[in-house]
């Protein structure tokens, strides 16, 4: 991962976890509610949401606050019971078990870095009993803002300080975009990537290109925003029959907490566009997950994974995979990530039916496609017994399917072991995580000719180390 990347998460993490200690406060003076104020990274030059420090007098008199004051002043802003100016706050008396609430909020200004930068600054409490002195901290991350930006010509997106992208980001036909590696999109509200040219992300394991929502604060505690499924509209892949067929390639990216991962859409022509994936993600959509409609097709090493309706839907096209993770666990929480329900429908759904689109034929191989459903995997198609796709070696969790047509294949129970968890859990701290458990029924039982092309998974762990290859994207390790 990119260590501007990485230490940008490792800070995020780190600011959600606001102690409340005991303080050393004098027996007669004020109580407060925590020494420390921490803030969630906010984009410079924009405002963050409000902090609350609440001030209580426990002594059976009054107490007087003399004043409070910033000692710098310049990135904090402070609201004490309605009054913004601290100069007007002197001699403020606090009754006998009162307390009084202090808002603040962070401005700051840009930084000139590529990575989170630290801003500090302590607020002072002066009575007549002592002083009391909270820390202020945030981390201010610069961004470069892209707003209704429409390319004409073949361009490069390079790495550096992350993009802030407002409404869309839309790509002509015959122009391509070029994503560099270790690439951070922070996508606004419903904002969107529409291309209809030609898309070449290509990151890497540890530089992967990263697409998310742009709300760095928490929605409750223990919970930011990222967790959030619908925070942006999400990447549309869109052509016409005119168009000269492009092919896109995406390798080592995460596109999550859209509206929709990533929407692909052709007419049906005699030549179909492509799109090739190699160890992406795409994870918790509020609506699909991966759609290929009138596409080809390659998918290698690839989570899809918690969206509302189908993780994967294929019609139209020929399409190879192998080697992936679909997993549907939208709602198996405790507490609400989502502001739709999971809808009773297939994780993975192939129409071959529509006489609208291309032919539909799917080659899954060494794949996982499970969730809390009973039929997460779907074939819609006239002839079941004559359809001219394969399924090898896969885990399925579905009743919906002939065994006889899937001799290779395991069909699940719903006691069986797949991953190491599938709960989000906000007491406990637990997020999704669809790597193997070390008793899972997909370890072992991947097909190895398939497997030898793909010799690592998607973190890059050996694939064919034991000599017996694990289906899904993820090969299990003891670590």
């Amino acid at each position: 991962m990119n260590k501007h990347v990485l230490i940008f998460l490792t800070l995020l993490v780190a600011l959600t976890c606001c102690r409340r200690q005991s303080l050393p406060y004098p027996a007669d003076g004020p109580h407060l509610s925590a020494d420390t104020l921490l803030f969630d990274t906010v984009f410079t030059s924009k405002g963050s949401t409000t902090r609350q420090l609440k001030i209580y007098n426990p002594t059976a008199s009054a107490l007087t606050i003399k004043n409070i004051q910033l000692e710098q002043g310049t990135s904090f802003k402070v609201n004490v019971d309605g009054e913004t100016s601290l100069e007007r706050l002197s001699g403020y008396s606090l009754a006998s078990q009162d307390s009084l609430f202090v808002f603040v909020k962070v401005f700051i200004d840009p930084q000139s870095s590529d990575s989170p930068v630290l801003v500090e600054d302590h607020l002072a409490i002066d009575t007549d009993a002592g002083q009391c002195v909270v820390t202020l901290q945030a981390y201010g991350q610069d961004v470069r803002v892209l707003r209704d930006l429409h390319i004409t010509s073949d361009s490069t997106l390079t790495a550096g300080k992350p993009y802030l992208v407002i409404r869309s980001l839309q790509v002509d036909s015959g122009c391509r975009l070029t994503i560099d590696k270790g690439a951070v999109f922070f996508m606004n509200d419903s904002a969107e990537l529409i291309v209809r040219g030609e898309l070449n992300a290509v990151g890497t394991i540890d530089e992967p290109i990263i697409m998310r929502g742009a709300r760095l604060y928490h929605i409750y505690d223990k919970v930011p925003y990222d967790y959030i499924s619908g925070l942006w509209g999400g990447v549309f892949l869109l052509h016409s029959e005119s168009e000269k067929a492009p092919h896109h390639r995406l390798a080592n990216v995460d596109i999550h907490g859209a509206n929709v991962g990533l929407y692909c859409y052709a007419p049906a022509q005699q030549q179909l566009p492509t799109v090739s994936m190699m160890n992406c993600r795409i994870h918790n959509h509020a609506i699909y997950g991966l759609v290929l409609q009138n596409f080809d097709s390659h998918v290698v090493n690839t989570e899809i994974s918690n969206c509302a309706n189908y993780c994967v839907y294929l019609a139209g096209g020929t399409h190879s995979f192998t080697h992936n993770t679909i997993a549907s666990y939208f709602n198996s929480s405790s507490v609400v990530l989502h502001s739709v329900g999971r809808e009773n429908v297939s994780a993975m759904f192939i129409n071959n039916l529509s006489k609208h689109n291309a032919r539909t034929v799917v080659n899954l191989t060494n794949s996982i496609v499970s969730g809390l459903g009973k039929t997460n995997f779907t074939l819609a198609t006239p002839m079941p017994e004559l359809y001219t796709g394969t399924f090898r070696n896969c885990c399925l969790r579905t009743d919906s399917v002939g065994l006889s047509s899937y001799a290779d294949d395991l069909f699940l129970k719903a006691n069986d072991t797949l991953f190491v968890n599938t709960y989000f859990n906000r007491q406990e701290e637990l997020y999704y995580d669809f790597r193997l458990d070390s008793a899972s029924v997909a370890r072992g039982m991947a097909l190895r000719d398939s497997a030898l092309a793909y010799p690592t998974d998607r973190l890059g762990h050996a694939r064919l180390a034991d000599d017996a290859p694990d289906a899904g994207c993820y090969e299990y390790t003891a670590e």
